[in-house]
């Protein structure tokens, strides 16, 4: 199934590079911060979790601290907290 892929994926590209005309203007852009940071601690734990669980077992509390941990980062950018 791969084999018959790729040569459709090619021809696939070959015509969206000659059809499709994106006309793109320089923009000047800010990274967020302190949104990038929060976004980082609200879901790693959270990562950390679903990735060990099977390895640390999903009793009551085995690792409850580290999805707690990203709790407050996610209270306090969520949108209903800018009220």
């Amino acid at each position: 199934m791969f084999l018959v892929n790729v040569p459709i994926g090619i021809v696939a590209l070959v015509v969206v590079a000659k059809v499709l005309n994106v006309r793109t203007s320089a923009r000047n852009h800010r990274i967020d911060w302190f949104g990038a940071v929060m976004l980082t601690v609200g879901v790693v734990p959270l990562l950390i979790v679903a990735e060990q669980g099977r390895d640390w077992g999903w009793a009551l509390g085995a690792r409850a601290d580290l999805p707690t941990a990203s709790a407050p980062a996610d209270c306090c950018c969520s949108p209903s907290s800018n009220t």
